[in-house]
C-alpha cells in the first residue's frame, strides 16, 4: 500500500499564496495526499489548488501559537487535531515551517513512527524551545529550506543538516501588458515601478517610500504598492505627508498578482529579510526586470544580472530609482532570465523532492 501523506500548512489566507503554490507542486509529485490548514477559512483559490481533500481547522491564533498558559493545553489540542484530520491514516507529514512544527510537536511525540518533512520558506529565528524540539524529534524529521542562504542560516541554529531545494513558481496565466493595465485600472501613459507583497516592515516598504521621495522621479513615473498588511495605513499617511499622492498608488491585495505583472515596467524588492523571494521568478517569467536589495538570497538567484542596492539604505535606493530612465528594461529582463535558468531549477526541484520522499 502506498504511504499516505498529510500536508499541514499554517494558513489558508491569501498572504500565504506563494507558499500554497510550492506545497501544491510538491503534493503533485506524490500520490495519496490530504491537506489541512491550521488557520483561515476556505477560499476558491485554495480549493482549485488542493482539490476536495482539504480540512480547514480554523484554529484561533492563540491556540496555534500556544502562548503563555495555553502551552499547557498543547497535548489536548494535539488530540483534537489528530481526530479532526484522521491522523491514524497517515504515515508522513509535509510541514510548513517551524510554526506548524511547534503545533505538531505533541502529535509527533505520540506517534514515533510518523515521519515529517519540514519546509522552511522564510527567514526564521529559532528559539531554544524550537531547537530542543527538533533535537528530541530528530529521528522523525527532515529539514528543507527554499534557498542555500536560508539553509546555511538554519543549519547554524539547528546543528543539523538542512537541504536546500529552491522553489520554482508556476504561473498558469500571464496577461499581456495592455490587458494587465486595463484589468488593474492603470493608464498606459506612465512608467510603473511596483512592489508586490505584504505591507510589513520586513519587506522594506517604508524606506522604499522615503527613497521614492528623495529620488524626485520624473512626472511620468508611478510607484505602485500591490498588497495589504499592517503598515498600509501608516504608509498612506506618510505618502500624504510627503505630498506624493500623485505619484504613488496603493492597489491593495490583488488575487493571483503574478498574472498581472506585465502592467509594470520594473519590480522593486526592498526586503530586509527573505527566505527565497519567489516574486523574483514571477517577475522574470513575465519579462519584468527586478531591482533588489542586496540580500544573499537575491544574489543567489540573479548573480551579476541583478540590479542591487544596500538593504535599508534610502539614499542608495534613491540613486538606483533615479537611474531607471537610463536603463534598458528589456535588456535587464533578458539578462535576469538567463541568470535564473528556470527550466534547470524546475528539474532540480522535481528530482530532489522525489528523492526526499523516496
Amino acid at each position: 500500500m502506498m504511504p499516505k501523506y498529510l500536508n499541514v500548512m499554517w494558513s489558508a489566507d491569501a498572504d500565504f499564496s506563494s507558499v500554497h503554490n510550492v506545497h501544491a507542486q510538491i503534493s503533485a509529485l506524490l500520490s495519496n495526499v490530504d491537506h489541512c490548514f491550521l488557520q483561515g477559512a476556505s477560499r476558491p483559490e485554495v480549493a482549485s489548488l488542493f482539490g476536495q481533500r482539504v480540512v480547514f481547522c480554523n484554529y484561533a491564533k492563540s491556540i496555534v501559537k500556544g502562548h503563555g498558559w495555553r502551552r499547557l493545553l498543547a497535548s489536548y489540542h494535539a488530540r483534537i487535531f489528530m481526530r479532526q484530520v484522521s491522523l491514524e491514516d497517515h504515515a508522513h507529514l509535509i510541514v510548513d515551517g517551524i510554526g506548524c512544527l511547534r503545533f505538531l510537536g505533541h502529535v509527533l511525540m505520540n506517534r514515533p513512527s510518523l515521519k515529517a518533512v519540514v519546509i522552511f520558506h522564510g527567514e526564521t529565528r529559532l528559539s531554544n524551545a524550537d531547537i530542543k524540539l527538533a533535537v528530541r524529534l530528530a529521528a522523525q524529521l527532515k529539514f528543507i529550506a527554499v534557498s542555500v542562504a536560508l539553509a546555511k542560516s538554519l543549519e547554524a541554529q539547528l546543528g543539523a543538516l538542512v537541504q536546500a531545494i529552491p522553489s520554482v513558481v508556476t504561473v498558469d496565466k500571464i496577461y499581456s501588458s495592455t490587458a494587465a493595465l486595463q484589468g488593474l485600472g492603470l493608464s498606459s501613459e506612465f512608467t510603473y515601478v511596483a512592489v508586490v507583497g505584504r505591507l510589513v516592515s520586513s519587506k522594506g516598504v517604508d524606506y522604499l517610500l522615503e527613497a521614492w521621495a528623495q529620488a524626485k522621479m520624473p512626472p511620468s513615473y508611478r510607484l505602485v504598492y500591490v498588497g495589504d498588511g499592517e503598515m498600509k495605513v501608516s504608509l498612506q499617511a506618510r505618502c500624504e505627508a510627503l505630498a506624493l499622492q500623485q505619484s504613488v498608488i496603493f492597489l491593495g491585495r490583488v488575487e493571483r498578482a503574478a498574472s498581472w505583472l506585465r502592467a509594470f515596467d520594473w519590480l522593486v524588492l526592498p526586503s530586509l529579510a527573505e527566505g527565497q523571494g519567489l516574486v523574483v521568478q514571477e517577475a522574470v517569467s513575465a519579462g519584468v526586470p527586478v531591482l533588489c536589495s542586496d540580500l544573499p538570497v537575491f544574489i543567489e538567484q540573479l548573480g551579476t544580472a541583478g540590479v542591487y542596492f544596500a538593504a535599508g539604505d534610502v539614499a542608495e535606493l534613491a540613486i538606483v530609482l533615479r537611474g531607471l530612465s537610463e536603463m534598458s528594461a528589456v535588456m535587464s529582463s533578458a539578462q535576469q532570465c538567463a541568470a535564473l535558468c528556470l527550466e534547470e531549477q524546475r528539474d532540480y526541484f522535481v528530482t530532489s523532492y522525489c528523492e526526499v520522499f523516496n
